[in-house]
């Protein structure tokens, strides 16, 4: 499974949107996670015909957003949840090679709003597997390069210390997720990517990618071994082993089918009445076999 997510400051730009296509394109995502859509319920989005998109635009004020655009193929099925007051989610869920279903969490946190750590723990009781992907806008030194921490850098930290969920950035290598103004001499990493135990690890490369247009957000993108199933797979399809077949008794039993049915596609009249030669063989061994010897 392949993820692309990132932190687009505005959707609604026909430049930006033409270079996400090229990312798409380039990339080959299963499934594109974006922030800060800044689109509302009048706002078109045209991308690649091969994904379906699940939004959640604000009604209530400019800005925010959030959007989750995943592979038809993979048969995407939303869920429904209920984002904190002043933060933005949608998320969908989608089956994995062994039955089970993965749940994928857009998530926005504005500056000026509380992180509300119920809401994530919310998430981790109802969805075993789970990939929350966001722009928290938490500071902290655990993964960010701030030698403070903000309010809700500390709240995300203490949950993760009491939770099972793990922050991915933290598997690899730091990268910052955002430059003020982009320009490098300010930088942090805002954009988490936080996943159940067994996600997290399955995780073989997390990397950042150039920011989309004028954000001044990076992309990143997460390779994860776990592997999504697709709507030509059957987890229940039957495999033959053909070389352990009989195939003296199948010819045996094809050739009676065979002969049987030119048998039935023979007709003669008695009379008016319709006979099969198979008919005429049953009537004749009948009355062979009723006149005695």
């Amino acid at each position: 499974m392949k993820l692309l997510y990132t932190n687009a400051q505005s959707l609604s730009n026909s430049a930006k949107l033409t270079e996400l296509n090229l990312l798409l394109l380039e990339n080959n995502p299963d499934i594109l996670a974006i922030t800060e859509t800044w689109l509302n319920e009048n706002s078109p989005i045209k991308i690649w015909n091969d994904y379906v998109i699940f939004r959640k635009d604000r009604s209530n004020r400019i800005g925010g957003g959030v959007l989750l655009a995943v592979l038809k193929d993979l048969c995407p099925v939303p869920e429904q949840i209920i984002s904190p007051p002043g933060c933005d989610s949608v998320a969908v869920s989608c089956q994995d090679s062994t039955g089970s279903y993965i749940t994928i969490v857009s998530f926005y946190c504005p500056p000026d709003t509380d992180l509300d750590c119920n809401f994530l723990s919310s998430l981790e009781a109802k969805y075993p597997k789970l990939l929350i992907c966001g722009d928290f806008n938490a500071k902290h030194p655990i993964w960010g390069f701030s030698d403070q921490s903000n309010p809700k850098g500390k709240a995300l930290a203490d949950f993760c210390e009491l939770s099972e969920l793990l922050i991915i950035n933290t598997l690899f290598p730091k990268e910052p997720t955002f430059y003020l103004n982009q320009q490098n001499y300010h930088y942090d990493v805002l954009d988490l990517l936080i996943a159940s135990p067994s996600l997290a690890r399955s995780v073989t490369s997390f990397n950042s990618l150039d920011s989309l247009g004028s954000s001044d957000h990076t992309c990143l993108m997460a390779t994860f071994q776990e592997t999504v199933l697709r709507e030509n797979q059957n987890l229940n399809k039957i495999s033959y082993n053909f070389s352990n077949a009989n195939w003296a008794q199948f010819s045996q039993t094809l050739d009676t089918y065979i002969l049987q049915a030119s048998l039935n596609s023979l007709t003669v009249f008695q009379g008016s009445n319709p006979l099969t030669w198979a008919d005429q063989i049953d009537q004749y061994i009948a009355s062979l076999t009723t006149r005695g010897v």
